[in-house]
């Protein structure tokens, strides 16, 4: 049972992975041709595109009378980007150069 879970979690993290570089791809050909900066588009697209689970689970606790279940996702998944994602993303990007 234990090595279905983790079978079943490697498969999925590998799809997931995948499907992202897909993604990236498609929104950098999508700057492209709207002859913006991918930054700019990115920015924008995927933006939106990450909040939408976040927005599913609010509207869903909302639904269910389970707001403290809202207000945990949000800031759990601040709290994951702050300390995670942006200082793992300055760090494999080479530092964060300051000018003063």
């Amino acid at each position: 049972m234990v090595f279905f879970k983790i079978f079943f979690y490697l498969v999925s993290f590998l799809i997931l992975w995948y499907c992202s570089g897909i993604i990236i791809r498609s929104v950098d050909r999508f700057a492209h041709r709207l002859k913006l900066s991918s930054f700019a588009v990115s920015f924008f697209v995927l933006g939106i595109l990450t909040s939408v689970p976040e927005f599913s689970v609010g509207i869903n606790s909302i639904i269910n009378k389970t707001p403290d279940v809202f207000v945990g996702n949000l800031l759990g998944s601040s709290l994951v980007l702050f300390i995670f994602v942006i200082p793992l993303l300055a760090v494999f990007g080479g530092g964060v150069k300051m000018v003063h």
